[in-house]
């Protein structure tokens, strides 16, 4: 009986052949490349190292996204700042184990700027925040301008910080405390690297925030207030005994009613509590009078 010996060897990932860490201008046509040997002959898988979407460029040259791609060579035309990052070449041929590589893409264009808010307007005395998102390649070197000349440094009232948001992406902020109107003024965002320079402009005023007005409370007299003080001027006459007499009563002709009488009494504190609000209701009591004295 005659065996057939077939031998297996894992993968492995030949330097000669394989990219190294690559860095491109934005813009150029970019190929990754990765070479691997064993029995089977591995198949070569690309990945993203952070897992995103490999975006690649179809015929019409627009972007679309895989989650990964089969072959040798990785072809990133016209490469874009997003397309930056690690890959993985990761080589594979069912003997374990498989084998990756990793290389680094870095695309270098000059810095551009962000500011969100052209115009801010600023409470005195409150807290002033000023946000400016940049992006470059290599890294930037970023500060605050005041009036384009003078440089802000961090401390006292002034403090600077930074949110890297990604390789070549950040936020910048400038807050400054205790608003006085000598903060007012354009402030500039700027950023410089080796391929260029970019600045981003805002402009801060003040303004004071006006008091809240004493409350002020303006009495309006309504039916309810007239019946309860009705009720109260009557009380008050009864109090003083200001009822007629039986005798006053005989000479009815001279005698006022008591809602006429109670209004005359009450008429001097009447005009300094409402001023002009019951004078209505005087005159209409006055009338009364005179027409019953008429009729008698």
């Amino acid at each position: 009986m005659t065996y057939q010996y077939t031998e297996i060897v894992p993968p492995n990932i030949v330097d000669e052949g394989t990219s190294g860490d690559l860095v491109s201008r934005e813009g150029q046509d970019v190929s990754l490349s990765c070479k691997a040997e064993g029995r089977p002959l591995p198949r070569i898988l690309w990945r993203r190292e952070d897992g995103a979407n490999i975006q690649l460029r179809n015929e019409a040259g627009e972007l679309r996204k895989v989650d990964m791609f089969m072959g040798p060579s990785l072809n990133l035309s016209k490469v874009e700042r997003r397309q930056m990052g690690a890959y993985l070449c990761i080589a594979s041929n069912d003997v374990p184990p498989s084998v990756s590589k990793r290389i680094l893409l870095s695309v270098t264009f000059p810095p551009s700027t962000l500011v969100a808010t052209k115009v801010i307007g600023v409470p005195t005395g409150s807290q002033a925040r000023m946000e400016c998102f940049v992006e470059a390649f290599p890294q930037a070197i970023h500060y605050w301008l005041k009036s384009g000349e003078e440089m802000i440094l961090s401390g006292g009232k002034h403090e600077i910080s930074e949110e890297r948001i990604s390789l070549y992406q950040l936020r910048t902020i400038l807050v400054i405390s205790q608003f006085e109107s000598h903060d007012v003024g354009t402030y500039t965002c700027v950023a410089t690297n080796t391929l260029g320079k970019a600045e981003g402009t805002l402009r801060l005023y003040g303004f004071a925030v006006p008091l809240q007005p004493a409350e002020q409370k303006f009495y309006t007299p309504d039916v309810t207030t007239y019946d309860t003080m009705q009720n109260v001027i009557e009380q008050s006459v009864l109090d003083n005994n200001w009822i007629p007499t039986a005798d006053s009563a005989g000479a009815a002709h001279q005698a006022l009613s008591l809602t006429s009488l109670t209004v005359i009494v009450v008429l001097p504190y009447l005009n300094s509590i409402f001023s002009y609000s019951l004078y209505p209701l005087i005159f209409t009591a006055s009338n009364i009078y005179i027409i019953e004295q008429g009729a008698r």
